[in-house]
């Protein structure tokens, strides 16, 4: 038997990549890829790739944004108007928030670290 490992999202980041053969073989969760647009434009701003919460984080600041704009700025106003948003196009694709008030439709792969780098690991 070989020891299963299990990092958070982001696992294929430098940091851990970079250990060399002791990240072999690690398993994590991660979310599906950011739209083109959002990393075209990431990379040309910043010369690099967006990390794991440059999309997320973009996006929460966009919807809330907009909510605000359309509905208020109080707390309940922003509660409410947080209700109203469906298919909102985000840097992680469309975003509509639930009864709950949680976001929903944004997919997880499972990936693998596999010679240095983070592998969808297929069915």
């Amino acid at each position: 038997l070989h020891p299963v490992f299990i990092g958070p999202v982001g696992s294929d980041n430098p940091s851990v990549t970079g250990v060399g053969e002791a990240a072999e073989g690690l398993v994590y969760a991660e979310y599906v890829q950011s739209t083109n647009e959002f990393r075209d434009a990431f990379k040309k701003r910043y010369d690099e790739e967006p990390g794991v919460p440059a999309d997320s984080g973009y996006d929460a600041v966009m919807v809330l944004a907009s909510v605000m704009r359309e509905h208020g700025t109080t707390t309940e106003q922003i509660s409410k108007g947080l209700l109203s948003v469906k298919d909102f196009a985000g840097a992680t694709g469309n975003i509509t928030i639930n009864a709950d008030r949680d976001r929903i439709g944004r997919g997880i792969v499972l990936k693998v670290i596999r010679d240095g780098k983070g592998v969808q690991l297929t069915s």
